[in-house]
C-alpha cells in the first residue's frame, strides 16, 4: 500500500503560503516543537521600512515534501532593523479533522530601539472556492500575548472586513544579540471540508506586518 499525504499549508514572506498535507497515523500537521525559521534561515531583513511582507504559498491536497518553500527576500536598511520569516506555513492533516496548525515563527530585532509590530493586512492572492469559510488567526506568545484574526468564516480578511489596532512591542536588541517575538497560526477549515485526493489546492496570500521604531533609543 502507498501512504498518501494530504497537506494544507501556508507561507509567509510577509506574503503567506497555504498548504494541506494529510498523512495517516499523524496527530498534528505541526506543533509547538516545530520551528519555522531562525535568525539565519528562512528570514528576510526589514531595515528602514515601516512594513514587511511575507510570501504565503501552499498546497492543499497531496504533497510529496520535495519542494523547499523558503524564499528569503534581500536585506534592506534603517532604524527599523528586523528579520521576519521569508515564508510561513500552516496546514492540516486529515487526522486533524479540519483543525489548522503552523510551526513556530520568530521576528528578530537588531535595532538599538524598541520596535512595535502590528499585523495590518492579510491579502488573498489566489484561493480555491473549496476554502470558503476557513478561519485563520495569528497568535503572538512572546514578548506578550496577542491574537489577530487573519481570515474569518464569512470570508472577510484582515484589512478588508477585519481590522487590528493592537501591537506587540519588541525590546531593543543589537547586531550580536537580537531580541525576538514568537508567533504561530491556527484555524479551522469549514464544516464538511473534503480533503482533496489528487491535485492539491494552491492558495496564496500576502501577510503584511507593520513596524514602528521608538522615537528615542532604549534606556541603558
Amino acid at each position: 500500500m502507498t501512504t498518501e499525504r494530504k497537506l494544507v499549508s501556508a507561507f509567509l514572506v510577509l506574503i503567506v503560503a497555504l498548504a494541506l498535507v494529510a498523512a495517516p497515523m499523524t496527530a498534528l500537521a505541526w506543533d509547538s516543537s516545530t520551528e519555522g525559521n531562525s535568525d539565519s534561515t528562512n528570514s528576510s531583513d526589514v531595515q528602514g521600512e515601516t512594513s514587511g511582507e511575507t510570501s504565503v504559498e501552499g498546497w492543499i491536497g497531496t504533497f510529496d515534501g520535495g519542494e523547499d518553500p523558503n524564499r528569503p527576500d534581500p536585506p534592506a536598511q534603517s532604524w527599523i532593523n528586523v528579520k521576519i520569516p521569508a515564508t510561513a506555513l500552516f496546514g492540516s492533516l486529515a487526522s486533524d479533522e479540519g483543525a489548522v496548525y503552523s510551526p513556530v515563527y520568530h521576528i528578530y530585532n537588531y535595532s538599538a530601539r524598541d520596535v512595535t509590530i502590528t499585523p495590518t493586512s492579510f491579502t488573498k492572492i489566489t484561493e480555491p472556492a473549496e476554502l470558503s469559510g476557513m478561519t485563520l488567526n495569528l497568535t503572538f506568545t512572546s514578548p506578550s500575548s496577542l491574537t489577530v484574526p487573519l481570515r474569518a468564516s464569512d470570508d472577510s480578511f484582515l484589512g478588508v472586513g477585519l481590522t487590528n489596532s493592537e501591537a506587540v512591542n519588541l525590546a531593543a536588541g543589537s547586531a550580536s544579540a537580537p531580541t525576538s517575538a514568537t508567533f504561530s497560526m491556527s484555524g479551522r477549515l469549514a464544516e464538511g471540508f473534503a480533503y482533496p485526493s489528487d491535485a492539491p489546492y494552491q492558495p496564496t496570500y500576502g501577510l503584511v506586518l507593520s513596524f514602528e521604531a521608538a522615537s528615542s533609543p532604549a534606556a541603558s
